[in-house]
């Protein structure tokens, strides 16, 4: 990230605009090879990744990306790894024949795209981008409980039964030493604190779906599994919700410029078509 700040505060984005206007009308037919029967959504593909690495390539930056470097100076003999070396093969297309080259120029064209993208952000822009997308901010239901296991592979059939006939202290004075009258489990907790598709995922679903319906403070279950048995405690449950600004105002800061950034994008590339003359091959 360092690099691309530096490369963006080279290039002012008003000289950017300028300089790629300029070379654009200048350049010859950008050529890009497809298949015989390419359809038009592969055509732009293609258009979109060769305008991205035009530019990445205009703004040089592979000279300045130590991953690109690295990969050539590993790919030259050893009596050839100068920076001259290094430097003159840099300037060769390389990137037509090294899909690893060529995905790091369309990696550093997207980002300087991107890069055009206003950061500045209010108070009252924060407020209205979480406003019209709660959905992505939304905290899930969380439950805080007690489980016992009873495993299948050490009880075998009496599984089951030892599960119905367990002692478990009915007390909520009493918590987090019932899961000791069961069996180890690798996810089991004396008090867990999870979303239920957290449960679901250590536990198996059939667990979930009684943490979500069980009444608070008593013992539900046995719960069949596909590992063993289970009991199950629910000592609270958070429903799920949306936070306010002041408690995410990160997060929601984050995805706006995220949005922004793939606007940009997204416009950088259908603009820099527009103005590229191309010579499609199929072959």
């Amino acid at each position: 990230m360092s690099t691309l700040r530096a490369l963006l505060v080279f290039f002012s984005l008003g000289t950017l605009l300028f300089f790629l206007e300029r070379t654009l009308e200048e350049e010859p037919p950008v050529r890009i090879v497809v298949s015989p029967d390419a359809t038009e959504a592969e055509i732009w593909e293609a258009k979109r990744e060769a305008v991205l690495v035009r530019e990445a390539k205009r703004i040089g930056v592979m000279p300045q990306d130590p991953a690109l470097v690295q990969w050539i100076t590993e790919a030259l003999p050893e009596d050839r790894q100068t920076r001259e070396d290094i430097l003159a093969l840099l300037e060769m297309d390389l990137e037509e024949r090294d899909p690893v080259i060529r995905r790091r120029l369309v990696y550093w064209g997207e980002r300087l795209l991107e890069g055009q993208a206003d950061e500045r952000v209010t108070k009252e822009q924060l407020a209205a981008h979480l406003a019209a997308h709660p959905e992505r901010f939304v905290r899930p239901a969380r439950s805080r409980l007690e489980l016992v296991f009873f495993s299948r592979a050490r009880r075998k059939e009496a599984a089951e039964r030892d599960a119905l006939d367990v002692a478990l202290p009915e007390s909520l004075d009493v918590v987090g030493e019932a899961y000791r009258r069961g069996d180890p489990h690798m996810h089991l907790r004396p008090i867990l604190v999870l979303e239920d598709a957290e449960v679901a995922r250590r536990f198996g679903p059939e667990v979930a779906e009684v943490v979500r319906e069980a009444p608070l403070g008593r013992w539900s279950g046995p719960v069949e599994t596909r590992a063993g048995v289970f009991r199950v405690r629910v000592l609270e449950r958070t429903p799920e919700r949306t936070p306010s600004l002041d408690e995410i105002e990160k997060s929601v800061r984050a995805d706006l410029l995220r949005e922004r950034r793939a606007e940009a994008l997204r416009t950088g590339v259908v603009e820099l078509i527009r103005k590229t003359e191309f010579e499609v091959v199929r072959r």
